[in-house]
């Protein structure tokens, strides 16, 4: 999950959608990249067995971590800035 501040006139517009769309796909990649390096290191040892896979389901026969899943599947928390007069007094 990724959480992500929208400043009025700053990151609210178009571009900046595009940019956080390419940044969250780009991440989503590089992160699926690094977990099917993991996996092809033996991490799938014992699924064959009926061992506990707890953490984990099986797509197609194939150990995938709940990570893995999370990552295909990317969250966006969007924040509105929305400035107080309490925050003002504060800074």
């Amino acid at each position: 999950m990724l959480e992500y501040l929208l400043v009025a006139n700053e990151n609210d517009d178009e571009a900046a959608a595009d940019a956080l769309i390419e940044f969250v796909e780009r991440r989503a990649r590089a992160f699926t990249a690094s977990e099917s390096e993991e996996e092809g290191e033996g991490a799938t040892a014992g699924t064959a067995t009926g061992s506990s896979t707890r953490g984990s389901s099986t797509n197609a026969g194939k150990s995938v971590s709940r990570k893995a899943e999370a990552a295909r599947k990317p969250f966006v928390n969007l924040i509105p800035y929305n400035p107080t007069s309490a925050g003002d007094r504060f800074g």
